[in-house]
């Protein structure tokens, strides 16, 4: 079996078989990345300390909030290589589009650090609350961040085209291996070198260089081959310069709407506090990683079937998926509200941050679990090209969502603001989808509604309640098997409540159907 595309893949079934092999492998690896960034967090505390850990969320913060400078190109380059598989690019093209976008986003990543770098003394002194951490040493862990930040920036290039060419086993390995790598090694650091938050991010850039890297020659790799090299080609930025930029915009929208909570309390709250808030969000981190691989797998598939104008396939996707999505994260986000002060203290073996985070990680779940729902329905506006509706709906959500953060922030602290997403998300769930399904598959939103999600929702929720009335032993461990448990009937009820899941699991366990 060889790495690169040949002519021979260009006609490959854009089948729901090719979603769940993709799907497959996104959920093994995002979960094992999310395991592996989960188990380590109380060894994060333990080392470096709650203040510290807060810094690690302001990394994060930032992170996410410079991805605005994407520019929609990750996505951009997932949608052209996956059409290019339906349409058959000369691969002279396919690999010129790579060399550009590369450039481009070396360039933006390496900006990024120097404005980063450059603003680091301002940061420690006038944004950051610290009580035990000197202004020095935060400087220099906001330095090291920038420093992080811009060789971490091309990794999710790189992933946007590996999963474009249909090698999201290969990107989900990569990324399961190179999460491995980084926090394993930082804790190896911490305790080996010096548990400091300076060390911390120190392993952090060493990592994530090795990992742009090594998933860059993965991507040219996994490229078809050509006969002539590579060349930086900004012409063929003009083919795609308005879905490119349509997607920026809305990019920039869903940054502020995730965003902004952390951002007023890494301002108003003291480091300490804001670090209980970075581990409540790392908790419910895992639904992000479950919602992100069901969209990774079908929207190369969505892209490839509205390429290929086939509606009937276009439509069997995006309701099966649509029910997988709630099969998964449902029941996820259903005990993981519930059980979230038994969670946390057996985590954590503290009862002080049980304490202080259980009700944050339950009202974060439910606005966790509502927005990856509306992903699909996101996913099938992106491969219609139709960038403009999330525009709009983010455009007026940020209005909204920034006097309601401050105004819940400021009355009911923490709490106020894990409430302010949620009511948030709960009016893009209605809003955005209603307008989506008045436009592309007319007459299918009550299915999408009832028989997609609330039906396998409705028997998860069902499920988990009637296990938090029976209660659990309060022994530590038994606690989690007890709470796994009801995980995993809430899973099995939801699985078998949704009509196309049903099916799939029947025709593959016979004993199930009689046969």
């Amino acid at each position: 079996m060889t790495s690169h595309i040949t002519p021979t893949n260009h006609g490959q079934s854009t089948g729901f078989g090719m979603v769940g092999r993709n799907l497959a492998a996104n959920i093994v690896g995002r979960v094992w990345t999310g395991i592996i960034s989960i188990i380590f967090v109380p060894l994060y505390l333990a080392y470096m300390g709650p203040e510290a850990f807060g810094l690690v969320g302001l990394f994060s913060m930032m992170f996410a909030l410079f991805g605005v400078l994407d520019l929609g190109l990750s996505a951009t380059l997932n949608r052209e290589l996956a059409r290019y598989s339906a349409n058959r690019w000369h691969d002279s093209d396919a690999r010129d589009l790579v060399k550009t976008m590369q450039c481009v986003f070396w360039g933006i990543g390496t900006l990024i650090g120097a404005v980063v770098v450059g603003f680091a003394p301002l940061v420690s002194r006038y944004w950051v609350r610290a009580d035990n951490l000197s202004a020095r040493t935060i400087e220099h862990a906001v330095v090291l961040m920038g420093l992080v930040i811009a060789v971490q920036w091309p990794i999710g290039l790189y992933n946007g085209g590996l999963i474009g060419l249909q090698r999201q086993v290969l990107s989900s390995g990569l990324g399961a291996g190179l999460a491995t790598f980084r926090s394993v090694g930082a804790i190896l650091v911490l305790w080996l070198v010096s548990p400091s938050i300076s060390a911390y991010f120190m392993w952090q850039g060493l990592s994530s260089l090795v990992g742009a890297v090594v998933t860059g020659a993965a991507l040219w790799y996994s490229l078809p081959e050509c006969d002539r090299a590579a060349r930086v080609r900004f012409g063929l930025l003009k083919s795609v310069w308005r879905f490119a930029a349509g997607l920026s915009v809305n990019t920039a929208l869903t940054l502020m709407l995730t965003q902004l909570d952390k951002v007023i309390l890494s301002k108003i709250l003291p480091l300490k506090d804001f670090g209980y808030y970075a581990l409540a969000t790392s908790v419910v981190g895992g639904l992000t990683l479950l919602s992100g691989s069901v969209f990774s797998a079908v929207f190369p598939n969505l892209s490839r079937s509205v390429a290929a104008d086939d509606s009937q396939q276009v439509s069997e996707t995006y309701h099966r998926s649509s029910q997988l999505m709630a099969v998964l994260i449902g029941p996820v986000a259903v005990v993981l509200s519930l059980f979230s002060l038994e969670i946390i203290q057996v985590w954590t073996a503290s009862a002080t941050i049980g304490a202080r985070t259980h009700v944050l990680v339950s009202f974060l779940a439910v606005s966790a679990a509502v927005n990856g729902l509306v992903c699909l329905p996101y996913a099938l506006s992106l491969a219609y090209g139709w960038t403009s509706l999330s525009v709009y709906v983010n455009g007026i959500s940020v209005v909204v969502l920034a006097p309601l953060t401050v105004l819940m922030t400021l009355r009911y602290g923490i709490i106020g603001a894990a409430i302010a997403p949620l009511i948030l998300n709960t009016g893009y769930f209605i809003a955005f989808v209603q307008v989506l399904h008045s436009r592309y598959l007319r007459g299918e939103g009550r299915r999408w509604y009832l028989q997609d999600l609330g039906v396998p929702l409705g028997a998860a929720i069902l499920i988990a309640m009637a296990g938090k009335w029976i209660g659990a032993a309060e022994s530590g461990y038994r606690t989690l098997v007890w709470i796994g448990v009801i995980w995993a009937a809430a899973a099995a009820g939801a699985a078998m409540s949704a009509r196309d899941i049903r099916g799939w699991i029947m025709v593959r366990v016979p004993c199930l159907s009689g046969s």
